[in-house]
């Protein structure tokens, strides 16, 4: 699977996912703008979307903006230790949400699927 991780945080990520998923092709951006360069310029299965991307920016926001420009997107995944930011996430049109203190478990089941 090639998964797109929008994460301000991503280098705290990065190690488990490479670790624990060798399988999978990982991508890791820290900016909406430097993750709608990359979703130009390669194709993806799922883009994993942190709920606080820092400076007052949200995943569920970007998620919006991404979508009224019609933007070309994988399934998106919140991946929050907030539920109420994955629940907005869901609401915005996320296909699904992980909470992050069950990333390794969430993962492992969007990657069955």
């Amino acid at each position: 699977m090639k998964v797109l991780v929008l994460d301000d945080n991503y280098q705290d990520l990065a190690p488990m996912f490479r670790h624990c998923f060798r399988e999978d092709e990982f991508v890791f951006v820290a900016t909406p703008a430097a993750a709608e360069k990359v979703l130009g310029q390669n194709t993806f299965d799922v883009l994993l979307l942190d709920g606080n991307l820092g400076n007052g920016v949200t995943g569920p926001d970007v998620l919006r903006r991404w979508k009224s420009k019609g933007l070309g997107l994988p399934p998106v995944h919140m991946i929050s230790g907030d539920p109420e930011m994955n629940k907005e996430g869901l609401e915005a049109g996320a296909a699904g949400a992980i909470d992050k203190i069950d990333i390794g478990e969430g993962f492992e089941a969007l990657r069955k699927k």
